[in-house]
């Protein structure tokens, strides 16, 4: 929010950011890029509404809501930017954005629900934590007051998760010490004139290569594969999370869309 997602009216990048970080970044011209994009990527879908979905082709359209879901990038802002100012900014630079999309569309009144950042749900800690605290407080801006709604998604993450990844640690535990002396034996010989560092590392490689080769954790990871797919920073692409979160932010929009 505070760099891809800056808004126009929040004006140029106050932070105090290091030279060569904003240059990776892609310096003043990417500051704001992706809000830019965002309104861009919706003109073009509305104007272009009849060639896309040819159903639609002489139909009108109106802009009744806005869902905003992020929070993971946040979390690692470029070097020289103080975090903690950002999480005080979040809350500001969303009324801000909300404001200028009302007038890049030529709205009286955009709705929006706010989905917090889920991820480890009630487990979480740390910067996780901050990032909802800023997200929040977006609900008590006097200048959204009527039109906004906040939807904690932490409750829907899926409780599965960490029973497999105890099972996971439980079973490498058991089959490592099982296939410790049989790995040794393989290797003996293989590793001379090593460093001991190298000799280490080749050790756990190939230990942890024979683990997930046993039946044990083959098991284990068809369970995973089954319910989990992708980064933590993404849900581990669990189905159940995202239905879930889904149906929270769509109930809070009917809500708002209420007459």
């Amino acid at each position: 929010m505070h760099f891809d997602f800056r808004p126009p009216g929040a004006g140029k990048l106050p932070y105090p950011i290091d030279p060569e970080a904003f240059a990776k970044r892609g310096g003043e011209r990417a500051v704001g890029d992706y809000y830019r994009k965002m309104v861009a990527e919706t003109r073009d879908c509305l104007d272009n509404m009849g060639t896309y979905f040819p159903q639609l082709k002489g139909k009108a359209y109106e802009i009744v809501g806005f869902v905003w879901f992020q929070g993971w990038n946040e979390m690692f802002a470029s070097k020289g930017i103080p975090f903690e100012q950002i999480m005080v900014d979040y809350p500001v630079l969303y009324a801000t954005m909300i404001q200028d999309l009302e007038k890049e569309f030529g709205l009286d009144r955009l709705p929006s629900v706010v989905g917090e950042i889920g991820i480890d749900g009630d487990a979480a800690g740390g910067k996780i934590l901050d990032v909802r605290k800023a997200q929040a407080a977006i609900a008590d801006r006097p200048e959204l007051k009527g039109k906004v709604r906040f939807v904690r998604t932490a409750p829907y993450w899926d409780p599965k998760l960490a029973q497999l990844q105890a099972k996971e640690r439980a079973i490498q535990k058991e089959q490592r010490e099982k296939l410790k002396e049989q790995v040794a034996t393989e290797l003996k010989g293989k590793l001379e004139g090593k460093s001991p560092k190298e000799q280490t590392d080749a050790q756990n490689k190939a230990l942890d290569q024979a683990v997930r080769a046993t039946p044990q954790y083959k098991a284990w990871q068809a369970e995973w594969d089954a319910i989990f797919s992708h980064w933590p920073c993404h849900y581990y692409g669990n189905g159940r999370n995202y239905c879930l979160i889904g149906y929270g932010l769509g109930e809070a929009m009917k809500d708002l869309c209420k007459p």
